[in-house]
């Protein structure tokens, strides 16, 4: 009895030391982990603080360089208070822009035109509605310029320059102003422009009238305004190009097809390129006129039908001959002619 005692005193002291063990393993896990938790938010706060100050060192880094003093060049101002203009800096990648500084900040650049509009010089006091007025003036100013450089190249319709400016997102106003300017100026005159694209496509694009008038539609000339220009039309011109296309189109055509398909395709492609009906029919009919009808169908023919007999030489003569009759009647060949020249063939082979 004693001895059972003894054991259930020993077992019991056994789980009190291994509470005692388990508790301190328990302790000691819960303390790294508090340190994890500790380490963990330390190194997110420095983690976050670090992305702060990148941040914060990126937007200075910008911010300086917008402020350069060579590389400022914008219309937005960063100053909208009253100050005084303290430097006007030539900018050097444009020598035709200048930088405003205010109270020893940048303000705005601007174009020669604006610098001597508002008569601006160092000293002067500026406020926030003339800042603001300086800065209309010259996007509005910038738009003239860009339209008068397209309009260096070539002339061009209104309507043409006005695409341009809404192309560089230009505002209404400042597409206005640009746009009566240059008209003032002559240099935006749709009626000079009409004249000069009816003289100029007419000797060297010898489009036909009704083309040239679907063009100028396009560029935005009024049709009151395009039957006055078509007044520069010469008709004994017009004539004159409509008769030598056609007839190196039907010198082309006749390689390749009969006498009527060649004059059908000579008055197809004069219509598409402009000419009128009655003039077009008596193009076709001088070519005609012109030309030995019989010789030709007769030399096309058998160039033709000679190119598709050796083609179709594996046939026998039957299929051949079918093969060969068949091609030249769809190009439009008289059938008298295919016969006869089949008759020959037959008998010379």
């Amino acid at each position: 009895m004693v001895k059972k005692y003894q054991r259930l005193s020993e077992i019991d002291a056994t789980d009190t030391d291994n509470h005692a063990r388990i508790s301190d393993i328990e302790n000691k896990n819960n303390q790294q982990v508090s340190r994890k938790r500790r380490y963990s938010k330390a190194n997110q706060s420095t983690t976050h603080s670090t992305t702060n100050e990148a941040n914060q060192l990126l937007e200075k880094a910008q911010q300086l360089k917008k402020n350069k003093n060579d590389g400022a060049d914008t219309n937005e101002p960063t100053i909208m208070k009253a100050g005084r203009l303290t430097a006007i800096a030539v900018q050097k990648k444009n020598k035709q822009r200048f930088n405003l500084f205010i109270d020893g900040q940048f303000a705005i650049g601007i174009g020669e035109a604006t610098l001597v509009h508002f008569a601006l010089s160092k000293g002067q006091l500026i406020d926030e509605e003339l800042l603001n007025q300086i800065k209309t003036y010259d996007h509005c100013d910038y738009a003239y310029q860009v339209g008068l450089n397209y309009l260096t190249h070539k002339l061009r319709s209104k309507k043409e320059v006005n695409e341009k400016l809404q192309e560089q997102d230009f505002s209404e106003d400042a597409i206005h102003f640009a746009i009566d300017k240059l008209t003032n100026l002559h240099l935006i005159d749709d009626d000079n422009y009409g004249r000069s694209y009816v003289r100029t496509e007419m000797r060297a694009g010898k489009k036909g009238s009704r083309v040239i008038a679907r063009d100028l539609r396009k560029k935005g000339l009024s049709d009151d305004l395009i039957q006055d220009v078509l007044t520069e039309f010469d008709t004994n011109q017009e004539w004159g190009n409509a008769y030598s296309m056609g007839e190196k189109y039907f010198d082309k055509q006749i390689r390749k097809h009969s006498v009527r398909d060649s004059v059908q395709r000579v008055k197809t492609h004069l219509l598409s390129k402009g000419y009128n009906h009655d003039m077009v029919n008596d193009v076709v009919q001088r070519i005609e006129q012109s030309t030995d009808d019989l010789s030709i169908e007769h030399q096309a023919l058998h160039k033709e039908a000679d190119k598709l007999w050796r083609k179709h030489r594996q046939l026998t003569d039957k299929e051949r001959t079918f093969k060969v009759k068949g091609k030249l009647m769809q190009k439009g060949y008289d059938i008298d002619e295919i016969n006869r020249y089949l008759e020959e063939k037959g008998t010379n082979d």
